[in-house]
């Protein structure tokens, strides 16, 4: 382990506290970083670990682990850990990461890291998905195209059929207010013909 945290030093040296401590700091070994976790640890056993406590411990030691970068994984991201749990000498852990919420996901990826600090391997264990904010409905078509059906067919070829195929392809995306704008516009269409019937 010596010779892995060695080369981990290498890559990180100056880092001492990456989540920002106040103040000069003294620079400490990689030995010394892990056993101020494995302490930390070791005086709570069986007890509920202080999220914010084993976040920063780890984050000072993370970077010498292998495996640590898997999924862009880095030791500015710990302080938001989750559900901390010890039975020496494997520490889990699960954080929620938002890949996919940047891209417009409504749901974030949980994952479950394992630690083994004897042998300085983190690894995940498990994944899921978590639901950040309600999802928006589902756009209801056929109210859609029984207006367009509605249309003679000269009018249907000229006007509406690109729009049509548009809310064809733009199915997957999140409806926006040209398309709540053209549902209302369709159904105010509808009642009208309905009236002059």
């Amino acid at each position: 382990m010596a010779g892995k945290l060695l080369h981990g030093r290498e890559r990180t040296a100056g880092r001492d506290d990456v989540l920002g401590a106040r103040g000069p700091t003294l620079e400490m070994s990689d030995e010394q970083k892990f056993k101020r976790l494995r302490d930390y640890l070791d005086s709570h056993p069986g007890a509920p670990l202080d999220v914010s406590q084993v976040g920063r411990l780890l984050s000072l030691c993370w970077h010498d682990l292998d495996g640590s970068t898997d999924t862009n994984m880095r030791a500015e991201k710990l302080w938001r850990i989750e559900q901390p749990s010890w039975n020496p000498p494997i520490l889990e852990f699960s954080i929620e990461r938002h890949g996919q919420t940047v891209n417009g996901s409504s749901r974030a990826t949980v994952y479950r890291w394992s630690v083994n600090l004897e042998k300085g391997e983190a690894y995940i264990i498990g994944e899921k998905r978590r639901q950040l904010y309600s999802m928006d409905r589902c756009l209801d078509v056929k109210p859609i195209a029984q207006s367009v059906a509605a249309f003679p067919h000269r009018v249907l070829a000229r006007r509406t059929l690109f729009p049509v195929r548009a809310l064809a392809y733009r199915r997957s995306l999140r409806p926006s207010l040209e398309f709540r704008r053209l549902r209302q516009t369709r159904a105010k269409a509808d009642r009208l013909a309905r009236l002059q019937r």
